[in-house]
């Protein structure tokens, strides 16, 4: 269904095409904003019902039509402390899609520029109706399906506009051609199409999920879903420690194991890689150190969750942010990390940050892990190689600065972009002493 990360330019108004880039870029940003919720210890009891109020209020607007005053019918579905937000919400959220702001955005990433001016006032009315409509199941699906379970999201929020605009469709297979006929369906049907709302009510009941786009998990490990911390990443640790070592061959035929699936989870690879590499235990504490800092730093479970830009934020915050002692008491081993990083705003400077050679161990430990996950056969980010190649060559430059050019300006390096242009210096580097 959901192919592209991000937006493409079409040639042609393909509202389709469109609403598949949106919902896949909107969830991203969403299922993103809750989890930091969940890290940061901001997920309260208030903001909890403002985004269910927000996922009512969306499907709303779609399924009312854009309207600034939500019907007394609608709010009557609602208890009764949540009608006032929802009526506030809606107007806001009818003054964002009506503004010009909004329409230039979404034309913007649905076409060339050279397009827009010869779009018709129809196609740019279902561009943004098509917009609306992916941000409602955007939150549709970030509310019924756990925030790991990403390829889960897209099939829960596509499955239920198909039940929105077809109610009497039955459950559809679970992932292979989902939106090749339905999308079809969907441009077809009017983008303005009323909807019974007794009918969609039930589409949650139709939500499928397959197999095998759900995390696979080492054998006894779960996912923590709540605040992460020390004591809570050390028990999911603990378990996968406690995973069964890799079976051997009896030489029966009967008993070969052709194909073998191995869980996603980091600390499961982690373990299995130390494992089948005989490593010293010395390595082994390694790679659950590291393991263990990157998950309570950035709250990213699953080696198959990680991106380039979660190496840059783990570095950045073990650099600069991150106090040298942390975890010494039993209180602090309940704390999440930005609450670690609040009592670490009364500390000089030199207690904070870890230092070059710990960080350098750190990103050498995650590359073995990424690296051995793609050997078990996980598809990850094709992007995650050439941010660790970022990232080293970042922390190679400062160590030539600081150990030939004592006394100088160290040089400061902020973005990615910046590091691409000392990663391509590096390189030039490397390449000039090859050849000499």
């Amino acid at each position: 269904m959901l192919d592209e990360n991000a937006h493409i330019t079409i040639p042609e108004v393909d509202v389709p095409a469109f609403f598949k880039a949106e919902l896949r870029t909107y969830l991203e940003d969403l299922r993103n904003a809750r989890m930091m919720e969940r890290m940061d210890g901001t997920l309260t009891a208030t903001r909890e019902q403002h985004n269910r109020v927000e996922a009512f209020v969306l499907r709303s607007l779609v399924e009312d039509g854009l309207r600034e005053n939500m019907s007394e019918k609608r709010l009557m579905e609602l208890p009764i402390n949540q009608r006032a937000p929802a009526a506030r919400v809606q107007n806001e959220k009818f003054k964002e899609f009506m503004s010009p702001e909004f329409n230039q955005a979404v034309l913007e990433r649905a076409a060339s520029k050279d397009r827009i001016q010869h779009m018709s006032q129809h196609e740019k009315l279902r561009l943004r109706w098509a917009a609306v409509e992916a941000r409602m199941a955007a939150h549709h699906a970030v509310e019924t399906v756990p925030l790991h379970a990403g390829e889960s999201a897209c099939i829960a929020a596509e499955t239920m506009l198909r039940a929105l605009v077809a109610p009497s469709t039955a459950a559809p297979h679970p992932r292979n051609d989902i939106l090749s006929s339905q999308s079809q369906t969907f441009a077809s049907a009017g983008m303005g199409t009323a909807v019974d709302t007794s009918s969609a009510s039930d589409a949650g009941s139709l939500v499928s999920f397959s197999d095998d786009k759900t995390p696979f998990l080492t054998p006894g490990v779960s996912l923590i879903s709540k605040r992460i911390t020390a004591n809570r990443i050390k028990t999911q640790r603990n378990e996968a420690l406690a995973q069964p070592e890799a079976r051997v061959f009896n030489g029966n035929a009967m008993d070969a194991e052709i194909e073998r699936r191995f869980g996603q989870d980091l600390f499961g690879t982690a373990v299995r890689m130390t494992r089948s590499k005989e490593c010293t235990q010395g390595t082994k504490d390694q790679a659950l150190k590291t393991v263990t800092l990157f998950i309570y730093v950035t709250g990213i479970q699953l080696v198959t969750d990680i991106r380039a830009h979660h190496l840059e934020i783990f570095s950045n915050a073990i650099a600069k942010e991150m106090p040298k002692t942390y975890w010494k008491s039993p209180r602090q081993r309940d704390l999440t990390f930005k609450e670690i990083l609040e009592e670490a705003r009364t500390l000089p400077a030199a207690k904070v940050g870890l230092s070059p050679a710990t960080i350098e161990r750190h990103l050498v430990t995650l590359k073995s892990i990424i690296e051995h996950a793609e050997y078990e056969g996980n598809h990850l980010s094709p992007l995650l190689h050439e941010g660790l190649f970022l990232l080293a060559s970042f922390r190679f430059c400062n160590r030539i600065m600081i150990d030939e050019v004592p006394g100088q300006a160290r040089m400061t390096v902020n973005t990615f972009t910046q590091m691409r242009v000392v990663a391509y210096v590096v390189r030039q580097s490397l390449s000039d002493h090859d050849a000499a």
